[in-house]
């Protein structure tokens, strides 16, 4: 029996990276068309969109204990 590999994940470079994702940042391309256009997968584009984006912070609201009276 001879032992079946996986095909190998392309590589892509920091640049093309960065040129995708600013296809939907900056040009309005929806995920689906930047992925057609550059035959990459969906989850690649997504990941490259939120990694040009930088850190998103998520603010809940709280109560406010301090006006209760007791």
């Amino acid at each position: 029996m001879s032992k079946q590999t996986k095909p190998k994940r392309p590589a892509y470079n920091l640049e093309f990276k960065q040129d995708a994702a600013k296809l939907v940042i900056e040009k309005g391309y929806t995920h689906q068309q930047a992925v057609d256009n550059l035959g990459v997968s969906l989850s690649e584009i997504g990941h490259w969109v939120r990694a040009e984006l930088g850190p998103t912070v998520e603010i809940k609201s709280m109560p406010n204990f301090s006006s209760q009276t007791e």
